[in-house]
């Protein structure tokens, strides 16, 4: 198997539009939506996008970025419903 390549497409920065992220297995690009397009300014898009990658690429996250990802999902409970934050 192929070393995976990851890359992000932000369609250039702008939240209107479906970002997501690129990787190429065994010679073939595939996409990965995951929940990136969910948050609604350009730094929480990439928080998660970094998760993504951190998650396809099977490595555990860092702890420094863990925690920032843990305080904001506190920090942004009350917007969606339990089932959602769960």
């Amino acid at each position: 198997m192929d070393k995976k390549i990851f890359v992000l497409r932000d369609a250039g920065g702008d939240i209107m539009k479906r970002w997501f992220v690129a990787y190429k297995v065994d010679g073939k690009w595939r996409k990965k939506y995951g929940n990136i397009n969910q948050f609604l300014t350009v730094r929480e898009r990439r928080i998660a996008a970094a998760l993504l990658i951190e998650e396809l690429e099977g490595k555990p996250m860092r702890p420094k970025l863990r925690i920032a990802s843990e305080r904001w999902l506190e920090t942004n409970r009350a917007r969606w419903r339990l089932k959602s934050y769960q």
